[in-house]
């Protein structure tokens, strides 16, 4: 078995190696090829690394999210996220996911097979305020609104208004992990990302 720097790097797509060696050469123009290479190799490696220890940690944040929205959906809804009020507020696309899945499906099922997306469709759509008002004038809050707070470990009273500003926060998080959590399954490179935000 060949276990040489060429072989390892042969083995991968040029593409995918390409974007290694490239970042390399830039920041390191005098390097031989070779070096260029085994820099290449191991920054690779460290990206698979760093990956799979943020990945690790996307894992805990989402089921964490989705039990917490869960819990709310299920006291507040009588036919827990079955229930045509909850439905009919979410996206086409997204009711669609639901009713694929039928309605004898079990609560730990809903929360497992539903994708990180859809819990943040429904932050949007049954939990956060985006200032629609009716014809008098007064607002239209979601369903949710008022069981902001029970997403949040925080301990002083906070108002409606800054428990939305949090929610937003949160969807806005969010956004950002699943295109992160997106990225590292398909394998592309997170190395130039900067880590100290993530």
């Amino acid at each position: 078995m060949d276990l040489s720097i060429t072989h390892f790097i042969t083995s991968f797509s040029r593409e995918r190696i390409s974007v290694y060696q490239n970042y390399i050469r830039s920041s390191e123009p005098n390097l031989l090829p070779v070096d260029i290479s085994l820099k290449a190799l191991k920054l690779y490696l460290w990206n698979i690394q760093i990956s799979s220890a943020l990945f690790e940690v996307i894992n805990l944040y989402e089921v964490t999210l989705r039990n917490k929205i869960f819990a709310v959906v299920n006291s507040q809804f009588q036919d827990s996220i079955n229930d045509n009020h909850f439905k009919r507020r979410l996206s086409p696309f997204f009711r669609g996911k639901l009713n694929e899945l039928g309605s004898s499906i079990t609560a730990p099922m809903i929360v497992s097979r539903l994708n990180f997306a859809f819990w943040t469709e429904v932050l949007n759509k049954h939990f956060n305020y985006l200032g629609s008002v009716d014809a008098s004038g007064n607002p239209l809050y979601p369903r949710l609104y008022n069981f902001n707070r029970d997403l949040f470990s925080i301990n002083r009273t906070l108002t409606r208004e800054d428990y939305n500003k949090l929610t937003q926060k949160l969807i806005k998080i969010n956004d950002e992990v699943n295109d992160l959590r997106n990225r590292i399954c398909h394998h592309e490179p997170i190395f130039k990302s900067n880590l100290r935000v993530i």
